[in-house]
């Protein structure tokens, strides 16, 4: 593989990392599992989604009233060969929990980052582009207060 055909597989892949964390902060939540393979996987806390429609009801599950917002930077991508690669990202995360019936103003108090975090991923090449193939997210350091 060339150097060119290199970097375009890394760049697909970040851009893939970035339009992942956009859409499901956005709750845009078809278009975040289309971003995920057909045979895919995602480990999350401890649970374990399999298929597009498991991870589809993990996104729907999360609370209504939640403004999240995830920073991402960081990702390394390693390319294993045309169809396949492998990534980590680094994320930070903040969340503010409002009401149902509350339509959140602008701009949200800002307090101490949920968490941090990374993201290892599997990527493959699919007829739709690059998807995830599997993703598993680990926290490394978690909010316990209010700080």
């Amino acid at each position: 593989m060339d150097h060119r055909s290199r970097r375009e597989i890394e760049q697909d892949c970040r851009d893939l990392v970035v339009a992942l964390a956009q859409c499901g902060d956005h709750r845009e939540f078809a278009l975040a599992v289309g971003l995920y393979a057909e045979e895919c996987e995602w480990l999350r806390m401890g649970t374990l989604y399999v298929g597009r429609a498991s991870i589809k009801d993990a996104y729907e599950s999360l609370p209504r009233a939640r403004v999240v917002r995830h920073m991402t930077g960081g990702t390394v991508v390693d390319v294993i060969d045309q169809d396949h690669a492998q990534g980590l990202t680094y994320y930070v995360s903040f969340a503010h929990e409002g009401q149902i019936e509350e339509k959140c103003a602008l701009p949200l108090p800002l307090i101490c980052p949920v968490s941090m975090g990374e993201w290892r991923d599997e990527f493959v090449r699919t007829p739709e582009g690059w998807r995830f193939e599997r993703r598993v997210t680990t926290r490394i350091f978690e909010r316990t207060d209010d700080c």
